[in-house]
C-alpha cells in the first residue's frame, strides 16, 4: 500500500530555495528569478509535477515576483496566499520567505542564505520521515491490539465456545 511521503510538502519547498539559490549563482537578478522557477503544469505524467500541483507555487511565485520588483518583501503576502494549506507547508513557505528578507535587509548573500535555508527544510522533511518511520511500529501495535478481542470473540465462537 502506498503512503504519501510525510516530508514531500517540505521537501518541494526546499527545492524551491536550492533552484532558487542557484539561478542566483548563476548570475540572475532576484527580480528575474521567478518566471524561470514556475512550474508548467503541461507536463502532468510525472510525479514529481503532480506533487507540485498541490501547492499553488505559481501563484506564490507571481506574488514573489511582484514583491521584489516593487522593492517589497513578499513574507506577510506568502504568509496570507497559503492559509489555506498545511501547517508544514504554512511554516515552510513562512522560512522560506522569511530568509529572503532577512538576507536583503542584512545585506548578506542571499544564495548563500537560500542553501541554508533549503539545508534546513531538508533536515525538517527527513525528520518528520523518520518520526513517521519510529511510530509505524506503536501505530501497528495499536490497530492489532484494537482488533484482537473481536478475532477472539469470532474465533471461539467458530470453535463452539460460549464467548458471549
Amino acid at each position: 500500500m502506498y503512503r504519501k511521503d510525510p516530508g514531500s510538502k517540505v521537501t518541494t519547498i526546499a527545492e524551491v530555495a536550492e533552484r532558487t539559490a542557484l539561478l542566483l549563482e548563476a548570475g540572475l537578478a532576484p527580480s528575474n528569478i521567478w518566471g524561470h522557477l514556475k512550474v508548467n503544469n503541461s507536463n502532468s505524467d510525472t510525479l514529481e509535477s503532480k506533487r507540485k500541483k498541490e501547492l499553488p507555487i505559481n501563484s506564490i511565485f507571481q506574488v514573489a515576483e511582484n514583491a521584489v520588483k516593487q522593492g517589497n518583501f513578499f513574507t506577510k503576502e506568502v504568509i496570507k496566499l497559503t492559509d489555506n494549506n498545511s501547517k508544514e507547508e504554512r511554516t515552510a513557505w513562512g522560512v522560506f520567505a522569511a530568509s529572503w528578507s532577512v538576507a536583503l535587509q542584512l545585506g548578506g548573500s542571499l544564495a548563500s542564505t537560500l542553501y541554508c535555508t533549503a539545508t534546513s527544510l531538508y533536515n525538517l522533511a527527513q525528520l518528520k520521515r523518520d518520526a513517521y518511520a519510529q511510530l509505524s511500529g506503536p501505530r501497528s501495535t495499536i490497530n492489532l491490539i484494537t482488533f484482537l478481542p473481536i478475532f477472539g470473540v469470532l474465533f471461539g465462537t467458530l470453535m463452539g465456545f460460549d464467548t458471549i
